[in-house]
C-alpha cells in the first residue's frame, strides 16, 4: 500500500502525523509514502512528520519516501519536524528510504537522538521483537495477515 498524497501543506507520518508531549513505542512502518507538494510546508516522516517534546522509543521505518515538487526539509526517513526536547531512543531507518533521518532538528540534541540508518533488511530487529514488549502479539504462522504479527488469540 502507498500513501499518495498531493497537498500544498500537511503533516504526513508512516505512524503519526503530528504528536506533541506524547510517549510512543514499538512501532514501524513498512510502507511506502509518496507526496506531490506544491510548496514547503509539508513535513513527512517515516514515523512522525512532527514530534514535539515526548520519546519514541523502539521504532523503525523501512518504507520509501518519495517528496516530489516541494522544497521541504521537513522530511525524514524518521521524523520530518522535531524539537530540542524531544528525545529519539533506538529508532532506526532502511538506508536509502530518505537521504537524513531528520529532516529539520529545531535544536534536538545530540544525546537525545538515537537514530541509525541500516544497511539492510536483515539488519532490523524483528517486527515482532520490536512491537511485543507485553506479549500481545504472536507470529503469523498462518499466513493471516500476511506474514506480520497476529494478535496471541487469533
Amino acid at each position: 500500500n502507498i500513501a499518495n498524497i498531493e497537498t500544498e501543506e500537511g503533516q504526513i507520518g508512516g505512524i503519526v502525523g503530528y504528536s506533541i508531549d506524547a510517549n510512543i513505542s514499538n512501532v514501524y512502518n513498512a510502507k511506502e509514502i509518496r507526496i506531490n507538494g506544491k510548496n514547503s510546508n509539508i513535513r513527512v516522516g517515516g514515523l512522525c512528520a512532527t514530534f514535539l517534546h515526548g520519546t519514541i522509543d523502539n521504532g523503525y521505518n523501512t518504507g520509501n519516501i518519495i517528496a516530489e515538487n516541494t522544497t521541504s526539509e521537513n522530511i525524514g526517513g524518521v521524523i520530518g519536524n522535531t524539537s530540542s526536547t524531544a528525545i529519539l531512543k533506538n529508532c532506526y531507518y532502511l538506508k536509502g528510504t530518505y537521504s537524513k533521518a531528520i529532516g529539520l532538528t529545531n535544536g534536538l540534541v545530540e544525546e537525545n537522538n538515537d537514530t541509525t540508518e541500516l544497511e539492510n533488511l536483515t539488519d532490523f530487529p524483528s517486527i515482532l521483537d520490536v512491537i511485543n514488549s507485553d506479549n500481545v502479539f504472536k507470529k503469523d504462522t498462518n499466513n493471516i495477515n500476511n506474514g506480520y504479527p497476529i494478535l496471541t488469540w487469533q
